[in-house]
């Protein structure tokens, strides 16, 4: 687990927290709540919906957070938009819907661009049938 130095003046990142919702009404609910418990493993089904939720520190105003999907490759597959984070800081929130893909690894690229610079932190996650 990363543990970020806030005291330092440039962009960073909190570990990604990624939730898993295989209904609708599930992800309402993760939204909804205040302490959900993340997904332990890294391995989804393409009916899963995943919620990654990410905080971004730095000086001044908060950083603008993006997830992009990469293959296994690096290759960007697509962009995710995302719930902005609140203007004091705080988390971001990505739906990130797996019913697309084909079975195989993929990478959750999430980058931080801020007032102190850059900041980058991938995830691997695998989609089976």
């Amino acid at each position: 687990m990363a543990v970020p130095d806030l005291t330092a003046p440039q962009t960073s990142l909190a570990t990604p927290q990624i939730f898993r919702a295989r209904t609708v009404r599930e992800m309402q609910l993760l939204k909804a709540d205040s302490r959900p418990l993340p997904a332990v493993g890294r391995d989804f089904v393409r009916a899963d919906r995943l919620l990654v939720r990410v905080a971004a520190y730095g000086p001044g105003a908060a950083p603008k957070v993006s997830v992009k999907l990469l293959s296994r490759v690096g290759q960007m597959m697509t962009e995710f938009a995302g719930a902005a984070a609140p203007a004091d800081g705080g988390v971001s929130d990505f739906e990130v819907p797996l019913s697309g893909l084909a079975s195989g690894e993929y990478i959750l690229q999430i980058d931080a661009t801020g007032e102190g610079g850059d900041a980058q932190e991938l995830v691997a996650i695998r989609v089976t049938g």
